[in-house]
């Protein structure tokens, strides 16, 4: 997380490129999500590939729980997100938005949420999982 924060930190005020953003964010967003998933197959005993699957999850969570985020600064609701919206772009923040567009952004949620869905049904009782993912992608703050 501290290599994401570090990059972020460091591309403040400056447009990066698609890969340089998405690396960040998986740093960021992507390795929260990623421990939590492993740690809880660590847990319970899970083999090599139930680990894998969680992991694959977690990417692809993270990535549209994060562009989700970039797509609320636009277009959410101050009242209902209890911040401000338009702060990536006052901070002159490179973002799945500034970078791909709105629509393509809007996109990139729907098929990273698909193939998140796609690794939690390999896995024994998916159904909490399935669930956490279209709550994290169709929020509202």
């Amino acid at each position: 997380m501290m290599g994401g924060q570090v990059i972020d930190i460091e591309s403040e005020g400056m447009k990066i490129s698609d890969d340089r953003l998405i690396n960040l964010q998986r740093l960021k967003t992507g390795a929260l999500i990623e421990c939590a998933c492993v740690m809880g197959c660590m847990m319970a005993g899970a083999d090599e590939n139930a680990v894998g699957a969680a992991k694959l999850y977690a990417k692809n969570l993270g990535l549209a729980f994060q562009i989700k985020d970039d797509i609320l600064d636009i277009e959410g609701d101050q009242n209902i997100l209890g911040k401000p919206v338009g702060s990536d772009e006052n901070n002159q923040k490179s973002t799945f938005v500034s970078i791909f567009g709105m629509d393509k952004a809007k996109e990139m949620v729907k098929s990273l949420t698909n193939e998140a869905i796609r690794a939690a049904y390999t896995l024994n009782e998916p159904e909490f999982l399935i669930y956490l993912a279209n709550v994290l992608v169709n929020r509202n703050k």
